[in-house]
Parts: structure tokens; sequence; C-alpha cells
């Protein structure tokens, strides 16, 4: 943790090291031929570091001392096509880094265990953090989901494919090619480094997504979707609550301290833990996230509010939830801190409780405006207008959702924070029209500037489903 010194692993960093990795006998990183072997059972190696205690027949491996020297190898080369996978059991939260994993290009029997992967320097690819390693040298970043932050639970694989290209797997989900040119015999390796302290091998445990597995389990899986957000956010793949990202991700935390201090009453949220999602980066990654869904009748495409953090609202129980659920269209809505307490009062938006930019009295307009006036209607009859949008990259913005300064109570330190809704949108109770704000640039690639602001004046036509924060 990051306040408690006198535990924290020092950081990772290769320039660091001075220990040797291996004995003297010279290394040498050849390509060959991919290896058609077919894959076998998979095991650790009983050569590992001096930290490591194995059981269960070599497949769990526990660092049983301090926070390094906790590097572990499998015994059996890794078969191009083969995934081998395993689950991250134990973590300890007194440590800040994590664990880290890769192959190398040679045989481990006489390796020589560094404290630390990154000490490994020859035929050794790493993955560490969200970034990639040969030999030391970084090579990526931004490379897959943070592994300092996946929780207990997580299922992590390793796979080179017949080009010999290396790629990382999450809960079952390709992050896609992460080295290329990987030799062949190559052996996957695990650092129990900081928090995580035991790994389990769970090899053709869990099918491996994007492949003809991926298609027979897409449509069984559609019902988990259901089950952990709602609204089918993830339509073949979602992970099972206990490998939501929420029980570790900091940003999702700090959103939380946050809206503490907003001092809204428990009510107005759903009482299950499970149904508040982050869409910070790593957390969004290590669900395997799409950018884009479609929802309701007729389906309309809707972005994930990527950088936010959603807490499920309370749904109060009415005759058109269950349709509002299924039927209805998503879209988000950026607000003020100082309207939240009676939007939440009226489960619904309603005039008046957001920047003027976002829900705006106008007089009614003409045929090419919004609505027409009713016969023999007063002139300049004042019209409420609530201006939605399919992505937060445009109701996000400081214009619709003001900014406000708070001081994190955990580390004192002063952050600005934003808010807004994600809410259901009646099919019709709409029009999809331009973006008000005279951006020259396109502000989603999904949705062109000339349809991605939806204004509706029709009160009940929306239903309030999650409190978006954003913290910087």
């Amino acid at each position: 943790m990051e306040d408690m010194e006198s535990v924290k692993a020092p950081s990772l960093s290769s320039d660091s090291c001075s220990e040797g990795e291996e004995d003297s006998t010279p290394v040498r990183e050849v390509e060959t031929e991919p290896c058609a072997s077919v894959p076998t059972a998979m095991a650790f190696l009983e050569n590992h570091g001096k930290n490591i205690q194995l059981s269960n027949q070599n497949l769990t491996a526990a660092r049983v001392s301090s926070y390094n020297q906790g590097l572990l190898v499998t015994a059996q080369p890794l078969a191009r096509q083969q995934l081998f996978q395993f689950q991250i059991d134990r973590l300890n939260p007194s440590w800040t880094s994590s664990l880290s994993l890769g192959v190398i290009g040679h045989s481990p029997d006489r390796l020589n265990f560094p404290s630390t992967a990154c000490c490994l320097k020859r035929s050794a690819w790493l993955l560490q953090r969200d970034s990639v390693f040969h030999n030391s040298l970084k090579t990526c970043e931004n490379y897959g989901p943070n592994l300092d932050t996946c929780p207990e639970g997580t299922v992590l694989g390793l796979l080179v494919d017949t080009n010999s290209c290396l790629h990382l797997y999450v809960n079952g989900m390709d992050q896609g090619v992460a080295a290329q040119d990987i030799p062949s015999p190559c052996f996957p390796f695990i650092d129990l480094y900081g928090q995580c302290e035991q790994v389990t091998i769970v090899t053709n445990n869990v099918p491996a997504v994007g492949g003809e597995s991926g298609e027979t389990r897409c449509q069984g899986d559609m019902e988990k979707a259901d089950m952990v957000d709602g609204i089918k956010e993830s339509v073949c793949w979602t992970p099972p609550p206990e490998v939501n990202p929420n029980k570790t991700c900091e940003y999702q935390a700090l959103c939380s301290r946050f809206k503490e201090l907003l001092t809204l009453p428990d009510g107005y949220f759903n009482e299950d833990a499970k149904y508040n999602l982050c869409y910070c980066e790593s957390c969004h990654k290590l669900r395997g996230d799409e950018a884009y869904y479609k929802r309701g009748e007729p389906p309309r495409d809707y972005a994930l509010p990527f950088g936010w953090c959603r807490f499920a609202l309370r749904i109060k129980p009415h005759c058109e939830v269950s349709n509002a659920l299924k039927k209805w269209h998503i879209a988000y809505h950026g607000t003020s801190v100082g309207a939240l307490r009676r939007t939440l009062d009226h489960s619904q938006l309603l005039p008046g409780t957001s920047s003027i930019f976002s829900v705006s009295p106008v007089k009614a307009e003409g045929p090419n405006g919004y609505s027409e006036p009713e016969e023999n209607s007063a002139p300049g009859r004042e019209v409420p207008r609530v201006r939605l949008s399919p992505t937060m990259r445009y109701s996000g913005m400081e214009i619709f959702a003001p900014k406000v300064q708070f001081q994190d109570p955990r580390s004192h330190r002063c952050h600005q924070a934003q808010v807004g809704f994600q809410v259901c949108v009646r099919p019709g109770s709409y029009k999809v029209g331009p973006q008000t704000l005279g951006h020259s640039e396109p502000l989603d690639p999904r949705f062109s500037n000339s349809e991605i602001e939806w204004i509706t004046k029709e009160q009940g036509g929306t239903l309030l489903y999650g409190l978006l924060i954003r913290v910087e």
C-alpha cells in the first residue's frame, strides 16, 4: 500500500540487477522451426527461487517469505498453439507491485534464478505491469491490463502461435500479440513478486475466447452479462463477480471516496456492489470489454464510459422497469455535483437539474426544430429540453459536467472530479441531432458530430441506471 513504506516492495528495474541469472555456459538465442509437439500437461520445475514452495503435484506455487526470490518456471516446454494458464490464488495487500510472467528461450534446468524476473537478460520475454520487455529492455507499453491490478481469481495465460508470436490471455480473453520471434522450445515462467503470493496451474480448465471455442461460448454466456451488468455490456464473455477488478482497483477506490464526500443517502444505490463497474484502462481491459455495444428495440449503439466509474442505482419498481432494461436505449447525461440530489430524489432527469448547457428551457421551434408549437399555444411557450448522448466523450465534457476540486481524505491530495448519469431512454422519446458546441473535429469515432446529441422533452422518458464519477 502506498502509505506503508516499511513493507513496500521496491520498484522493479533491470538497472538495479547486478546478480547473474545463470551459470557461465553461453546461451545461443536461435530461431528454430516451430515446434510441432503435442501439448503436454504442465507442472512447475523443482528448480525455482529460494522463497518458493511447491505443492499439489507441483501445480501450486507459493512464496513463503519476503517479497522477491519468487521465480518459477515450468518443467515442460510450451508447444505452439498450447495455452498455458494459471490462477492467482492469494494476494498480500501489504505490498504494492505484483506478479509478472513470460517465457525463456532455453532450458531452465541449469538456470540460476535471480531475485526478480527483470534480471533475466538473455533469451527472455517478460510481461510486467502493462509493458513488455525483451532481455530487460522495454519493447512495448500500454499492452493489456496492468498486471498489478489483477485480483485474486484472475486466470492468466500464455500462448505462442504458429507464427512464433507470444500472446497474453486474461480470463480466457486474448490480449493480442505481445512479442514476436519467440524461439522453440520456450518455457513459461512466473515471478511471484510483491502482492502475489500463490498461483495454481489450471491449463485447459478455462477455454480461450477468439477461436472455435469462443463461438460456442457466446450464446450461453450472454446471460452472465445480465447477471453482472444488467445491460449486457459484455456480449460473449463477462467475468464472474469474484473476478471483477473492483476489489483491488485504486482508481475505483478513489472514486468511491469522492462519492462518500457527496453524502448521498445509501438508499439511492444498489446494495449489491458487483453491479458497480470501473471503466479505467486496466479494469476494462481485464474484463475484455468492447468499446461499443447495442441496446434497445430497435438496437442503437452506445459507448462504454471509459475513464469513468459507475455506481449502480437502486431502480424503483414500476410497470415499465422491466421493459426499460431490455428495450430502451442507453445514453449518458453530464451534470453538476449540486444537481445530483434533486435528480436522484425524482429518479429521472428533470429541467433545471444540471448546468444550463445540459438542461435548458428554450422556446418551441418551428418545422425545422425539435417540436412544433401546438395549435393556439401562446407565443414563446417554454419547452424544457434534456440533452443526452450515446457517449461520455460528449456528455462528459466540462461544459456539461463541471469539474469540482476535492481533497482525498486518505492521501490528502487534491483532485478534480466530474459526475454524470448512465440512463435508459425510451425509444421514440428523443430526437437525434448535431452537437451544439461548435466542434469541428470528431468527438467519438463511432458517432458523427451530426448525430451525437439526443434531445428529449418527454417527462418519464428516462430511467436513471448509474451514477458516473471521473477523477483526475
